[in-house]
Formats: structure tokens, sequence, C-alpha cells
């Protein structure tokens, strides 16, 4: 089959690309039973993309920028998730099981494995955790300014953070840092203005480029990054927007 050609962590990038783009749509349209309906529609196929590309990076991105946006939105609300969240699956697992909806989605491994509660420790997260030993490894032996920009097998950590700092040492780390907690109170404060697309998208991308990002394989991550600066920095001149549930962000 065709679809079994491309890469299933890109695929599953564009379906939850897709479905955030959907949600960001909400706060700024007209409401309209066709105009939601059409959303509706485009999201759900996002969804069901993403899912099909079986791969965690993206779901656990896409949950992670849902997450961010209940938080921004409204504030202490969401500590109640961890609670509320498992209720409603108790409640209705049984009825999808009875319809056989759960059946019907186990076409994709991953949701298999995580509705099995078999999510194991596979060939590839093997492979990921010794890539992280020999990235760490790196960096240890040049703590200030990082070491080389590959592994000894011409590779890569597939993880930002970790190349980072093998590459450009505690350099590199404190400006990747700086970059992503200036961005983050973009974000949160842009999500705060009902501007939801440039937050949702970087959260996407951010938590993507930690499970297989590399800094020469990191476009879509810089591309959400610059703008986000930029239209963050506007808006949060022309409507300062306190961040007390945020403290770490009172300054920039």
């Amino acid at each position: 089959m065709w679809f079994d050609k491309l890469n299933p962590i890109s695929v599953g990038h564009l379906g939850v690309t897709t479905l955030l783009a959907c949600i960001a749509l909400l706060p700024q349209m007209r409401f309209s039973v066709v105009r939601l309906a059409v959303v509706i529609a485009i999201g759900g196929a996002g969804l069901y993309v993403a899912v099909l590309g079986a791969s965690r990076g993206p779901l656990v991105a896409m949950v992670a920028a849902l997450g961010f946006l209940v938080c921004a939105k409204y504030g202490r609300w969401w500590v109640i998730a961890p609670i509320v969240l498992p209720v409603i699956w108790f409640v209705i697992e049984p009825l999808l099981s009875d319809a056989g909806v759960l059946e019907a989605l186990r076409f994709s491994t991953i949701l298999n494995a995580l509705l099995s509660g078999d999510a194991g420790y596979d060939v590839t997260s093997s492979l990921r955790v010794e890539a992280f030993g020999e990235a760490w490894d790196r960096f240890a032996s040049n703590p200030l300014f990082g070491s080389r920009f590959d592994l000894v097998n011409g590779g890569y950590p597939h993880n930002l953070w970790i190349e980072s700092g093998m590459a450009m040492g505690i350099v590199g780390l404190v400006l990747l840092s700086g970059c992503l907690l200036v961005s983050l109170r973009r974000a949160w404060q842009l999500v705060q203005l009902d501007h939801w697309l440039l937050p949702l998208l970087f959260v996407q991308y951010a938590v993507g480029a930690m499970f297989s990002g590399a800094i020469w394989g990191s476009g879509p991550f810089w591309t959400i990054v610059a703008p986000l600066l930029v239209v963050g920095r506007g808006a949060a001149r022309a409507r300062p927007v306190a961040l007390s549930s945020l403290s770490v962000f009172r300054r920039y």
C-alpha cells in the first residue's frame, strides 16, 4: 500500500496540525451550522490521519497542545482533569466496547497497544534510549561547548534538547531553553487573547522536536517560533496580560 511508504511521523503531524488548525478557528468563527459542520469534518479527518500514522510523537504532541490550551485559557480549572478524564473514560469505555468502536480503531498499532495496556518497550524505544545515552556521553566529554553534531553511527538522538547539549554544550542548552521559555510565555498570552493557532502549533512542534527532532530537521518548529515571538510581543504591548498563575514568566 502506498500509504506505508510515507513517513509515519510526518503523516501524524500533518493530521494533528489539521486538527489543531480547525480548533483554532472556533473562537474566531461566526457561528453557522454549515461552518461548524465543515470544521468538525476537516478536524475529524485530521484526527483520523494522525491515528492512522500510528506514531507516538504526534499523538503526545496533540495531547500536550490541547492540555496547554486548557491551562492557558481556563487557569486553575485544568487541575481537575486528572480526576475527571479517567471518570469519563470509565463511563464511556463500556459503551464504546459494546458498539464495536474500540475494535474498529484497532487498525492503528499505537492505539492497539494503548487499549490493550501493552504499550511496551519496543525496538525503537530501545534504540532511542541508546542514542540518548551516547549523546549524553558526548555532552559530558565537553559540557561547555559540546563535542560533535552527530552520533558515531552518523545518526542523531531524536531529541532537539539533548542534541543541542551534545553539539553546543551548556551554551546551546541555555540558548534553546531561553527561546522555549520566551516562546511559551508568548503562546500563553496569545491564548488568553483568543488567538490559538500559533500557540497550539508551537506546543505541537516543540513536543514533536523532543520525540523526533534534530537541529538540522526542525524547520516547522522554527517556522512557528519566529512569528510567535513577533506576534506575541505585539499583542502583549497592545494588551498586557497578567500571568500570575505562571510566575516563571512574569518577566521577559
